[in-house]
């Protein structure tokens, strides 16, 4: 009941971030299951970087859009019957800033726990602020940095 109660009391933006989240976390979780990583990379058109602490282009503030996504990732990643681990939530993130206009870098880290087995963890940030994975982030070494490749052009039809 605390869940409809939930659903009721959001505009319609905050919904359908959470519809497009769904869709969005099946998709990602779908192809990491599927396919090789460097095809789910070029499937969401994302290309390696250089690690970078801030996104270019991002303000420091990254407005209202980015919170609305960063809370329907949070909201449908719990709610969701596969599992949602970190990887899956920065890839659907990216998608959905990246349909917003919106520059974010997923970077990923590794380190190793108290039983020297390497652990790893994705996280996605916008400008400075984290949109998912930032819990506990400091504790991984940054491995990789991802952002979005940039079209050369927009495809116009023929006429």
């Amino acid at each position: 009941m605390d869940k409809f109660r939930v659903w009721k009391h959001l505009d319609w933006k905050e919904r359908w971030a959470c519809l497009e989240a769904v869709g969005w976390l099946g998709i990602a979780r779908f192809s990491l299951l599927i396919f090789p990583f460097r095809w789910v990379l070029r499937l969401f058109g994302i290309r390696q970087d250089v690690a970078q602490t801030e996104v270019d282009g991002a303000p420091a503030d990254v407005g209202q859009d980015a919170v609305i996504v960063k809370r329907a990732l949070r909201r449908v990643s719990r709610n969701v019957p596969w599992d949602c681990k970190c990887l899956a939530q920065a890839l659907a993130g990216k998608a959905m800033l990246s349909r917003r206009g919106l520059p974010a870098t997923l970077f990923i880290g590794v380190t190793r726990d108290d039983q020297r087995e390497f652990r790893a963890h994705a996280w996605l940030k916008s400008g400075s602020a984290f949109i998912s994975g930032g819990e506990g982030h400091e504790a991984y070494t940054v491995m990789s940095g991802f952002s979005a490749v940039k079209k050369a052009g927009v495809f116009k039809p023929p006429t």
